[in-house]
């Protein structure tokens, strides 16, 4: 009789061979499928290893021959700056030399990545990527800009001499041509590049700018050394360096001393005690604007705003005074506002201290409206009457066969009291009309009558002759419309004023 402790001892042993069996067969199987995993076995320049030569070369050894198209389109060097291109050597199947197209001559970190997707020749593929780093030389340091000459001092340095030479202490020793190429100094300034030390030893430690022409006084000038500037193992300062300055010794804000315009400077109405607008302003300009030094004019051209908008142009007459000249003329009896920001600024970079706005109305005696004054009637030319009493006005063509009637305008300027304006003649022609119309219903139309003649009794009084019109003695006479147009585009003055709005009257025979 077979015991427990038996049996289980006899299945425990069976198991363990069915695994052993099972072993057998897969390690079997791997060999005959060629399963096994691609490793890097040997990377030059090792990890981690510091002062490498300039112009090193990158060896990889695999365990395997690899597919050389894997192995090329996917190995990656690179450093800082980006990735590093080159050329492939291959030393049999398992081996290639990489050749950077330009040689390592920058110090600092560089890395090798050999991605796990490449293959080898029976298709195997690595675990994982293979990573490792280097470096070129020994010196990793950021070069230091130890002082300047202007000095740094966190804002504006004033006072600096106009033949005082730029210069630049550094912390070591600098490539020279990569600090000329991340120096400079706007506005320009004429001069030429010396290196010496800047303590004894450390050669082309400090850059000077020698001038070859005085700077200009009273000028703000930028000195920069962008990030860019190398030492001479290729460590960046990887800091921007800038100095702001100014020649001399200028730290008053600008101010404006005055706005003056064509009339002088008018002083407040009387009639508007409270008020400070300037009145009598004549719409022709110039608008003056006088400065307490002289100023940055861009700034003061952008800072500059009418209100209402107007185009026009700057006249500069020195860096104190520009005059705002209008493209063509303000509006008549138009309230404006000059409004000058604080953003504007003196050539040396210093804004005004607060805005300044100033309002003006043009309204100086070539600046005024016109409108129609007096109107008068006459059927012979000779002797006129006013028109009076709510439109229409009343006429009398006299006898049956007259067909013709004279309306005399006097356009006055809007001044009080209202003095005669001078008309600007050929501006009238096209801009009067004469409408026709029926005014009894029912009744068959008339013909329509016509402007005949248009002259002039003086310099501001026309006579506007209407032909072709009806009488009462021969039908039923017509309703007319006479218009003056007015607007921009209507009649005007020598001075190129106009009426706001066009001049309607209406007028018909008396019944």
């Amino acid at each position: 009789m077979t015991s427990c402790k038996g049996k289980a001892a006899g299945y425990v042993y069976g198991r363990f061979y069915v695994f052993i069996a099972s072993a057998l067969v897969v390690l079997a199987t791997a060999c005959e499928l060629n399963i096994e995993t691609l490793r890097v076995v040997r990377c030059t320049p090792g990890r981690g290893v510091s002062g490498i030569e300039r112009g090193a070369v990158v060896e990889i050894v695999f365990s395997a021959d690899v597919n050389r198209i894997d192995a090329e389109e996917l190995f990656l060097f690179e450093n800082g700056d980006g990735m590093i291109r080159g050329e492939y050597t291959w030393v049999g199947g398992s081996m290639f030399i990489f050749t950077p197209s330009d040689p390592l001559e920058k110090n600092g970190r560089y890395t090798i990545t050999v991605p796990r997707n490449i293959r080898d020749t029976k298709g195997n593929t690595m675990g994982s990527d293979f990573l490792s780093d280097f470096y070129i030389g020994n010196d990793f340091t950021t070069p230091r800009v130890l002082s300047s000459i202007p000095s740094y001092n966190g804002g504006l340095t004033y006072n600096v001499d106009a033949d005082q030479d730029i210069s630049i202490d550094f912390s070591k020793s600098m490539n020279t041509g990569k600090t000329i190429e991340a120096f400079s100094i706007s506005p320009e300034a004429s001069g030429y590049f010396v290196w010496s030390e800047s303590s004894p030893g450390l050669a082309d430690s400090r850059l000077e700018f020698r001038l070859t022409e005085p700077l200009v006084y009273g000028k703000l000038y930028r000195l920069k050394l962008s990030e860019d500037a190398e030492d001479d193992t290729g460590n960046r300062t990887a800091l921007e360096y800038m100095v702001n300055f100014i020649v001399g010794n200028d730290t008053v804000p600008p101010e404006v001393m005055g706005v003056f315009y064509i009339d002088g400077d008018p002083e407040t109405d009387d009639r508007f005690p409270d008020s400070s607008v300037r009145y009598g302003v004549s719409r022709k300009g110039p608008i003056m604007i006088e400065f307490s030094e002289d100023m940055d004019r861009q700034s003061v051209e952008k800072a500059l705003c009418i209100t209402p908008s107007v185009s026009g142009y700057f006249d500069w007459g020195s860096d104190r005074v520009v005059s705002f000249r209008p493209s063509g003329l303000f509006d008549p009896e138009t309230l404006y506002q000059l409004k000058i920001s604080n953003s504007c600024m003196d050539r040396n970079g210093i804004s005004m201290a607060r805005s300044y706005a100033v309002e003006f109305r043009t309204d100086a005696p070539d600046s005024l409206f016109i409108k129609a004054g007096q109107v008068s009637g006459s059927n012979d030319n000779i002797s006129y009457s006013d028109s009076g009493g709510p439109w229409p006005w009343d006429i009398e063509m006299g006898d049956s066969e007259n067909t013709r009637y004279y309306i005399r305008i006097r356009f006055m300027s809007s001044l009080d009291p209202p003095v005669a304006a001078e008309i600007e003649h050929y501006s009238i022609f096209d801009r009067v009309l004469l409408d026709t119309t029926n005014y009894t219903a029912g009744t068959v139309p008339p013909d329509p009558a016509y402007i005949s003649d248009i002259s002039w009794e003086s310099a501001g009084t026309v006579v506007i002759q209407l032909s072709g019109m009806t009488n009462d003695e021969t039908g039923t006479p017509a309703l007319y419309r006479l218009t003056v147009t007015g607007g921009k585009t209507g009649i005007r003055d020598i001075n190129s004023n106009y009426m706001k709005e066009d001049f309607v009257i209406e007028f018909r025979e008396v019944q």
